[in-house]
Parts: structure tokens; C-alpha cells; sequence
């Protein structure tokens, strides 16, 4: 699969075709990992590896239900429904992570070269003004020895 247009406006349709190419029914994959960019600030970003299959439920304590829930799907359904939300919710958040830090770093880049452009302006106007000061300097001699 490959994307030519990634942006936030194209993200939806892309989450879309990505989960549908997951939960084909053809497709029986054991293992599905995403590497994207993660923001850890905004001028620091570095790699990550987010699983989608097998879902990983944290640890948490057993909650004991006072009264039990009524479902109008059958148990089989929700979870379905419940386990593509999830899966649509993290590829989400993973591949905008991404696009938030490749904005970042194309930020960066154009800061450093926009910095860097004008430091070259200033070396230049400096050794500009120097030549034109010399030529100044030398013409003026020239005319002040002329009269000797």
C-alpha cells in the first residue's frame, strides 16, 4: 500500500483503506506494528513502534458491576465494533503524530535555512562595504599623490 498525499486532509480516507486491508477477511495477520515519528517536543522528534495486533489491555483491577449491562448487539458484535474503534483510534493518533512531526521538522529545516540565508546576507554586505570602502581608499590616494 502507498500513500502519495498524506496530510490531515486525506488522514481519514487513509485510517479507512489501511483498517479495511487489516480486518480483510483474507488477511490473518498475527502481528501488525506501525513505526511512524513520535513529537517529544516540538524541536525533538525520534522514531516509535506502535503494535495495532494483538491488542494489549493494561493491567487493571477488576471492577465488580452492580448491575450487569443490557446489549442490544450480541456479545460477538460489540466486541468487533469495540476492537475496530480502537484499532481506527490509534492508527489515527499514530499517523497524526507523524504528520505533526514532519510539519515540525519541515519547520525547523526552514528556520535554520531562513537563519542561515541571512548570515550569508550579512558576511556579504560586509565584504561588500569592505571592497567599496578599499576602491574608495585607493582612489582617494591616488588623487592626494597626484598633487605631490
Amino acid at each position: 500500500m502507498r500513500f502519495s498525499k498524506f496530510s490531515s486532509i486525506t488522514l481519514p480516507g487513509i485510517v479507512d483503506q489501511i483498517i479495511d486491508y487489516i480486518l480483510r477477511p483474507t488477511s490473518d495477520y498475527a502481528l501488525v506494528n506501525i513505526i511512524s515519528n513520535y513529537v517529544k517536543t516540538f524541536f525533538v522528534q525520534y522514531p516509535t513502534e506502535t503494535q495495532l495486533i494483538p491488542f494489549t489491555l493494561p493491567k487493571t483491577a477488576s471492577v465488580e458491576l452492580r448491575e450487569p449491562y443490557i446489549w442490544e448487539q450480541s456479545p460477538h458484535e460489540t466486541l468487533t465494533i469495540i476492537t475496530e474503534t480502537l484499532l481506527r483510534i490509534t492508527l489515527y493518533d499514530t499517523l497524526l503524530e507523524s504528520l505533526v512531526a514532519e510539519q515540525a521538522a519541515r519547520f525547523i529545516a526552514m528556520d535554520n535555512s531562513t537563519r542561515n540565508a541571512s548570515n550569508l546576507l550579512d558576511e556579504m554586505s560586509l565584504a561588500y562595504n569592505k571592497t567599496r570602502q578599499a576602491k574608495i581608499t585607493r582612489e582617494l590616494t591616488d588623487l592626494v599623490s597626484s598633487f605631490q
